[in-house]
């Protein structure tokens, strides 16, 4: 009987989303912050009206506001705002459940890699099961979920995971109409948060796990995901930088930028292990200024200094590992590791976007790989 049900993909999979929806049930007593709740919601007067009139300000002038284009972002909440004004139970309920929809989907996702793999049916639901439950409960994923103004990074998540899904059975069965939902699914997700622009390195991840050969049709399937993304990641540029939010290239030196890349990237490493002392702001570090030379820039806490050689090793080392022990392994982490760089690559202050060094939120499609590899 036990094993029958845990056999039961349906089964498992509604175990996962109810176990999700007891973790996360609490932020439905949430309020409003004054923390871009008010830019995205209370004050946004775009969203208090759903016509054609504030349908086209979304698409057209909203970004002016927040400094990101997010129409799909700011429609969501408009419809929120609809059936319940500014009554905040809804609009965490939604996060919430589009939420749960992610874990569905990492579990439908992870599922269909380990069949693509040809692992046994069970331990393909192991994995899945395991994928899907890390994934809604993991504490860096709380603050993509419990605020409102971060509606935008679980919509992403929906239809980049979906993406991916459809990617996948393209791939399996050739034919074309899987290709196209997969780019309109992309570009939903671009459409929600610009961070998705990052979807065609994850595709070439795939790509390596399930060992596709590198030929004139693989690249010219990519063209267009490519292109996309530039379209996207320039238009996302050019409002960051016209709000401010980017800083001047002269402000970090090129090993400064280096280090802080390296060092939020051992961060995110470390807190998919022991995800503690966790902040709402993670600002850059200061430096300690010697009395008797206060004229010289000082020195940073060791661990920066060291981050560039741990980073390294972090990559370096398993996958020489693997590669010389078991080549079915030497994929799994080097699509695991590529996963979670691909993902985070743009956000890891090489152009210094804003006063944070991280972020709990950009680790949320990102983790999937590390949880697909250690699962």
């Amino acid at each position: 009987m036990i094993k029958s049900l845990l056999n039961n993909k349906v089964v498992i999979l509604s175990a996962i989303c109810v176990f999700i929806f007891i973790c996360f049930n609490y932020t439905l007593h949430n309020q409003f912050t004054n923390w871009d709740d008010d830019y995205y919601v209370t004050h946004n007067t775009y969203i208090q009206g759903l016509n054609w009139h504030n349908l086209k300000l979304i698409f057209t002038e909203d970004f002016y506001k927040s400094s990101n284009y997010h129409p799909f972002c700011m429609l969501s909440l408009a419809i929120n705002y609809f059936f319940a004004q500014l009554n905040p139970t809804t609009y965490y309920l939604t996060n919430i459940l589009i939420h749960i929809t992610n874990a569905a989907l990492v579990f439908m996702l992870l599922l269909q890699v380990c069949r693509r793999l040809k692992m046994d049916e069970q331990v393909g639901l192991l994995i899945a099961g395991i994928g899907g439950l890390w994934f809604g409960i993991h504490p860096m994923h709380v603050e993509s979920v419990a605020w409102i103004a971060e509606r935008k990074d679980v919509l992403y998540g929906m239809f980049y995971l979906a993406a991916l899904i459809m990617y996948m059975r393209y791939t399996e069965s050739g034919k074309m109409k899987w290709y196209w939902v997969a780019y309109l699914l992309f570009v939903a997700s671009c459409l929600s948060k610009p961070m998705a622009v990052v979807f065609p390195l994850s595709l070439v991840c795939l790509d390596f796990l399930f060992s596709r050969e590198l030929n004139k049709k693989m690249v010219i399937e990519k063209i267009l995901f490519f292109g996309t993304s530039l379209f996207f990641g320039l238009l996302a540029f050019y409002w960051q930088k016209k709000s401010g939010a980017v800083a001047d290239f002269g402000v970090l030196t090129i090993a400064e930028r280096f280090m802080y890349a390296s060092y939020g990237f051992v961060m995110y490493i470390s807190k998919f292990f022991n995800p503690s002392y966790l902040s709402t702001f993670y600002p850059y570090p200061f430096r300690i200024i010697n009395i008797e030379t206060p004229n010289e820039p000082g020195t940073l806490n060791p661990i920066f200094y060291a981050s560039p050689f741990i980073a390294i090793a972090v990559l370096a080392v398993p996958l020489y590992v693997t590669y010389r022990w078991n080549k079915a392994y030497f994929r799994v982490v080097g699509f695991g590791l590529g996963f979670l760089l691909a993902n985070l690559i743009f956000v890891l202050q090489f152009i210094s976007v804003g006063a944070a060094l991280m972020a709990d939120r950009y680790s949320y499609i990102a983790y999937i790989g590390l949880i697909f590899m250690v699962a």
